[in-house]
């Protein structure tokens, strides 16, 4: 009779350099100093929108059609002005700098969108290096802003399901920032999130099912070994895992009752 072993893979990721199923992941940016643009209509209106309208690149819908009634509406995230704004900006706002100079009210906008993240989570997806150096903060770690008395943003990590609080501002959908650039928001983030745990198999004719907890927003590969001795292959493709949150999903290897071990386990798995 066939003998299944399950293993469990226990995944720490870390900010830039981090170990994800056996892989050794380093990305860390190489460009010039200096923040990329001072004011929001300098550049990121070019992507981004008028910051009184409703543009979003990702498809988000904002509070009132806006994103600025978004950030200071009383039923919204209620943030005080004065945190990217200056006198005589026109208005227009400040992005800011992580050391807080050049500005008399604070980070401006990387009080609360980290800038090291931010300009990572940019160059991943192919846009110009905006010019950091260094690793960003963890998703965990709240950026300056958070939870203060200024701004109803808190918790970066965003790991309630509910609409206006910690980072949930938008409409129709409970996704926060990817404050350390890795494209993983929220609870998807192994810096929030959980490690992945197989939690049952099951035996389907000469196949094994394979289920394990995931959270929405990963993309998941099953693998498979005959002992932990030996090298852990990819069984089949990789599963984008949909939904936000802890999620159930499953895979099956075919064939797999015929080898006399089985060992599984689960690794995250990018897109190239």
């Amino acid at each position: 009779m066939m003998k299944l072993l399950i293993t469990k893979l226990l995944i720490r990721r870390y900010v830039r350099m981090g170990l994800a199923g056996g892989t050794l992941i380093l990305a860390v940016a190489a460009c010039s100093t200096g923040f990329a643009y001072e004011r929001y209509n300098d550049g990121c209106v070019d992507c981004h929108g008028a910051f009184d309208g409703a543009t979003s690149t990702k498809g988000s819908i904002f509070p009132l059609g806006s994103k600025h009634e978004m950030h200071r509406h009383d039923d919204y995230m209620k943030t005080d002005c004065d945190l990217c704004h200056t006198n005589g900006d026109g208005r227009d706002p400040y992005t800011g700098s992580s050391n807080g100079t050049g500005n008399n009210t604070g980070f401006g906008c990387v009080g609360c969108h980290v800038e090291l993240g931010l300009r990572a989570h940019h160059e991943g997806n192919g846009i110009e290096c905006h010019g950091s150096e260094g690793p960003p903060p963890v998703e965990s770690l709240k950026p300056p802003y958070y939870g203060t008395v200024d701004t109803r943003a808190d918790n970066s990590c965003n790991d309630l399901l509910v609409s206006n609080t910690n980072e949930n501002w938008t409409v129709g959908d409970f996704l926060g920032l990817d404050n350390d650039g890795d494209n993983l928001y929220d609870l998807a983030d192994f810096d929030c999130g959980p490690a992945y745990q197989i939690s049952a198999l099951a035996i389907e004719g000469g196949n094994v099912r394979i289920t394990w907890n995931s959270v929405g927003g990963r993309r998941d590969m099953l693998q498979s070994a005959p002992s932990l001795e030996e090298s852990f292959t990819d069984v089949g493709s990789a599963l984008d895992i949909a939904g936000v949150g802890v999620v159930s999903t499953n895979a099956v290897e075919v064939g797999g009752v015929t080898a006399s071990n089985r060992f599984y386990r689960i690794r995250y798995a990018p897109a190239p």
